[in-house]
């Protein structure tokens, strides 16, 4: 036999429980119901496994908190509105990601090479303008290669692609990027 389904008000009403026993059960059960479903979609935002496995916490733990809260109004079932918060727990963490790239990019020293005369805070409010100006793999490609000194290979496996698809893709993130500096 298999095991016995829940209902979605009994899991809520386990999640919700002042009973540790009752919100771990609970919790085993998404993770059995659910988890292969948030598990995929939590790749579509090409995180790294470690990265991966923490937006996934985020998200059980988030859920969790909405239940108590009552943010939960029932407009959707249970499960839609669990992909939703893996939607937005992924997109926090990688702006997260972004933000601590960015001040990366405002300490670069102060010897960076620049044909023009200009100071290091314009240099650095013009790299930032641009950067902000391409797409979020772009962004993730040219600020670990550049910023963090990484090499397109090691940058191809945290984005799960083929080490010979990053060249063209790096070539088209540099080919935007002049795009945008040439005006």
């Amino acid at each position: 036999m298999g095991r016995p389904k829940l209902s979605e008000d009994e899991l809520i009403r386990m999640l919700t429980s002042s009973d540790n026993r009752d919100t771990d059960n609970a919790t085993k059960f998404i993770l059995k119901e659910y988890g292969r479903l948030i598990r995929s979609q939590l790749r579509n935002f090409m995180l790294k496994k470690d990265e991966l496995d923490d937006v996934f916490h985020d998200t059980i733990v988030a859920l969790i908190k909405n239940l108590r809260k009552g943010a939960f109004k029932g407009n959707s079932n249970l499960k839609t509105y669990l992909v939703e918060i893996a939607r937005r727990q992924s997109m926090n963490y990688i702006r997260e990601k972004e933000r601590l790239s960015i001040k990366k990019i405002e300490t670069l020293p102060d010897n960076l090479a620049v044909e023009e005369e200009s100071n290091d805070e314009d240099r650095i409010r013009y790299l930032k303008k641009i950067i902000s100006m391409i797409d979020e793999i772009c962004r993730y490609i040219i600020i670990e290669r550049f910023a963090n000194g990484r090499t397109l290979r090691a940058i191809a496996s945290d984005l799960k692609i083929k080490p010979t698809s990053i060249n063209k893709k790096y070539e088209r993130c540099m080919s935007k990027v002049k795009i945008l500096v040439d005006g």
